[in-house]
């Protein structure tokens, strides 16, 4: 389950994507009743994100709502927005880690050339996400993207 990882983020057998227990399952289906208002959140929060950060920003209705993406424009920017997180402590994840391809279970499966995911993978970066992320939160989020972005800037 959850990809094959373990412990890393790095798929070493044969995996699924299947993470929810039946208990899970059950409370999901408790929650539905809430979704409307969680769905409301969840779209206020990529708005948010969105004003802040602009193009570089992907979320709904381009992307579920339950994330969102930010996209830099160079390895280097997204090396420093993660090490600005790091510094507030903000968690965050190469969205798509080094690549399918590039995972130990698949790293000797033929392949064609994917320079557009090699280059996606370094930049796309998964922000905090949550239904009840407040204004500040996104805003702390946003300060240290441009933080990151600044210190790239003068690389």
């Amino acid at each position: 389950l959850n990809f094959g990882f373990q412990g890393a983020r790095d798929c070493r057998m044969p995996s699924t994507n299947g993470k929810i227990s039946e208990y899970h399952a059950a409370v999901g289906l408790a929650e539905d009743d809430g979704w409307a208002d969680k769905a409301r959140s969840l779209q206020a929060v990529i708005d948010g994100y969105r004003g802040f950060l602009g193009s570089r920003f992907y979320g709904a209705p381009d992307l579920s709502l339950s994330y969102g993406l930010l996209l830099c424009d160079t390895l280097a920017q997204a090396d420093a927005v993660h090490e600005a997180f790091d510094r507030y402590e903000i968690g965050s994840r190469q969205w798509y880690g080094r690549g399918l391809h590039r995972q130990s279970y698949f790293s000797n499966a033929p392949t064609d050339r994917l320079e557009i995911s090699d280059s996606l993978a370094q930049r796309l970066i998964g922000l905090p996400m949550a239904p009840d992320l407040s204004s500040a939160d996104i805003a702390r989020v946003s300060a240290a993207v441009a933080e990151g972005l600044d210190i790239a800037a003068t690389l």
